[in-house]
């Protein structure tokens, strides 16, 4: 934000200047208000879950966040593809914090585990062995 106010030549505390200098305020509030989603999803995901699927929807949502950002900040049009990019990393983060929740729930409390039942599942339909 520093950066843009000193290209624009516009002192704080005004929010007042060119489109391209306001596409860049959105484009910063854009990432900080869907910030703490992403860091519960991918937390929650990599604790309950598995950390290198978690990592790698994190690398996903980063990166169509700075193609977002970019895209923004040269016009507002740009920024609808990495935007449903980043908004669909995140609905996969949600799905993988819910279903590892789901699993150690039912591990905790019911004493199912869905990774073995996956595999038993797996194996009883003819499934190729994976281990060898």
């Amino acid at each position: 934000m520093g950066m843009s106010r000193m290209k624009f030549k516009i002192d704080p505390p005004s929010m007042e200047g060119p489109p391209e200098f306001l596409r860049t305020i959105r484009a910063q509030q854009n990432g900080l208000e869907f910030y703490p989603i992403f860091i519960v999803t991918m937390w929650i995901s990599a604790i309950f879950l598995h950390q290198v699927p978690a990592a790698l929807v994190g690398v996903l949502y980063i990166y169509a966040r700075q193609n977002y950002f970019n895209g923004y900040i040269k016009d507002a049009k740009s920024r609808v593809g990495p935007f449903k990019m980043s908004v669909m990393a995140l609905q996969l983060g949600l799905v993988m914090s819910l279903f590892g929740l789901l699993q150690m729930g039912l591990l905790n409390y019911a004493g199912v585990n869905l990774k073995m039942e996956a595999i038993r599942l797996y194996k009883s339909v003819g499934g190729p062995d994976l281990m060898s």
